[in-house]
């Protein structure tokens, strides 16, 4: 009727840049994601190797999302007690690891629900707006709370990894937590560099022990001589 009907119809080459940007991100998406992945496998493999040369139960959960805290806490326990000092690592990661998880993914949930009603209940007049802020606020303020809860595990674990790092390679730790800190995929590498550093082997402590006795039997029989 006016003959600009195809005035806002996406030209060829319009249509190229568009398939080219969603091209671009899809590749940018594959490409995060398989860093996730690789980091995932890579601390799993770590994790699982330190904590089986140092005798901590069921190294099997650096497999599972929320065990593997509780693993990562383990190893650093078990190093904190040789050192004497008593702490609950593993119990703090994991509480955190699981409140704050649950507490975001309920605050959306809920955040979705809230959507869904206001958009059927009031469809021909507009929500009361007291509430409707009210309801805003309490799930805005439960997400802050739980984001912190969440930074607070990650401070947690750098923690952790860095105490992995002082019982394996203590020389090079603050250059490896700092690598870890600021160069993607350099945690999981650095974790791999020293999963076979740190607590001789069971055999080897099997050996030491073998050794002491010798040594112990020794002063025994000399003692028996001089008396």
């Amino acid at each position: 009727m006016y003959g600009n009907e195809n005035f806002f119809a996406p030209t060829g080459a319009e249509e190229m840049v568009a398939v080219g940007v969603i091209l671009i991100f899809l590749l940018l998406y594959l490409v995060i994601a398989g860093m996730g992945l690789a980091s995932y496998i890579m601390n799993a493999i770590a994790l699982y190797k330190i904590a089986d040369r140092r005798q901590i139960p069921n190294p099997w959960m650096a497999w599972l999302p929320f065990t593997s805290d509780w693993l990562l806490g383990s190893i650093v326990d078990d190093y904190d007690g040789r050192n004497g000092i008593k702490r609950k690592w593993r119990v703090t990661l994991l509480a955190l690891s699981l409140i704050s998880a649950i507490g975001i993914l309920v605050t959306y949930i809920a955040m979705f629900v809230g959507i869904i009603v206001l958009a059927f209940q009031y469809t021909d007049i507009e929500p009361p707006i007291g509430p409707t802020l009210a309801y805003i606020m309490i799930l805005y303020i439960a997400l802050i709370i739980f984001a912190l809860l969440a930074s607070a595990k990650g401070i947690c674990q750098i923690v952790c990894i860095y105490k992995i790092y002082e019982s394996t390679v203590p020389k090079k730790a603050v250059k490896y937590l700092l690598l870890s800190m600021l160069i993607p995929l350099a945690g999981p590498i650095c974790l791999l560099r020293c999963k076979d550093k740190g607590y001789p082997y069971p055999e080897q402590q099997e050996f030491i022990s073998y050794e002491v006795a010798e040594v112990t039997d020794i002063a025994d029989e000399s003692e028996e001589e001089f008396s």
